[in-house]
């Protein structure tokens, strides 16, 4: 998942925020991720626990801001209501609408969380279907006739199509080393010796799975730092 459709799964507009910042994608991905470190949500629990509404009223009101920059205009909304409820003295009904803001907030770390149980599971794939190449490496130099080989080479397709269709492939096979494309054009080599060109064949998907498996591995304590922050 890229950070347009991180968007799209939160109900807003990427070409809002791409516009304000100038089409910086790098900047828009930037500020999400300082969103998510960002104290002000706490403040406004700390402030509602106190039931400090002149401290509501300003972090709330930063809060309307924060969002307005990033096109969260759901959280914006929410915020700006919050902020009109207490100036106009309406103290007390305020409160369910900070709850909403809670809500908002919780929908950004199911969406973040997502993330964390996908990567556990294309690393899963991706490693068994590592193990998978390698085991039909030592039968093609042993025993290429060997029927397993069906059985490894559909295990293998499998993995492959699964690990495909989690959101979170597009920004694992971001952090991919560039090798991986060196890889990957081994994979579809065509030549007079078939049996060399299998070998080839499932040693770079071999490689690719191990460089999706340690990309993976990367980006999970980003992913899970940010869950645990939010």
């Amino acid at each position: 998942m890229n950070i347009q459709e991180f968007y799209d799964s939160i109900d807003e507009d990427y070409e809002n925020v791409s516009n304000r910042m100038k089409g910086n994608q790098k900047l828009v991905e930037k500020f999400v991720r300082k969103f998510l470190d960002d104290p002000t949500y706490e403040q406004i629990k700390e402030a509602v626990n106190k039931m400090d509404y002149d401290e509501i009223l300003r972090t709330t009101h930063t809060m309307k801001g924060i969002a307005s920059n990033l096109e969260f205009t759901h959280l914006q909304h929410k915020s700006a209501k919050a902020v009109d409820m207490i100036r106009a003295g309406q103290r007390e009904e305020v409160l369910p609408v900070i709850s909403e803001i809670e809500k908002e907030y919780q929908k950004v770390r199911e969406d973040i969380q997502s993330f964390v149980d996908e990567l556990h599971k294309l690393i899963e794939k991706a490693e068994k279907a590592a193990k998978y190449c390698d085991k039909s490496l030592k039968l093609l130099k042993r025993d290429p006739e060997n029927p397993k080989m069906n059985r490894l080479q559909q295990e293998i397709l499998q993995d492959m199509e699964e690990i495909g269709k989690y959101t979170i492939y597009d920004i694992v096979d971001i952090y991919m080393s560039k090798t991986a494309d060196k890889y990957l054009a081994g994979v579809f080599v065509v030549s007079e010796d078939s049996h060399k060109d299998e070998i080839n064949m499932y040693l770079s998907a071999k490689m690719i799975f191990q460089d999706l498996t340690k990309s993976a591995n990367k980006l999970l304590p980003l992913f899970e730092k940010a869950v645990a922050e939010v």
